[in-house]
């Protein structure tokens, strides 16, 4: 038999592990995601994100989706789109 304190303490429990599976930035803007490495979210308009390392500067691109499913999928291409952008004029005069 299940009662109400054993019921609401599940409920509790369960926000608290979700909760643990993202980050919020400190203004509050930007959300990631700890099991989905280089996904963010754009809290005031919810449009997710891809962001990744290029040649020593982070990049942020849109995903242009506000649904998390979506997102997640959309994910791994952006990435590598990225990261296959054309080396800058000024690292192909030092080469």
């Amino acid at each position: 038999m299940t009662t109400q304190s054993d019921s609401t303490t599940a409920v509790h429990e369960s926000t608290r592990k979700q909760a643990s599976l993202t980050t919020t930035s400190k203004d509050g803007g930007w959300r990631t995601f700890l099991k989905h490495a280089g996904l963010m979210q754009f809290i005031p308009s919810g449009t997710y994100y891809a962001r990744c390392k290029v040649q020593g500067k982070s990049i942020r691109a849109s995903l242009e989706t506000d649904v998390f499913t979506t997102a997640k999928l959309k994910l791994p291409n952006k990435i590598k789109k990225l990261k296959r952008r054309q080396p800058s004029a000024h690292s192909r005069m030092a080469g």
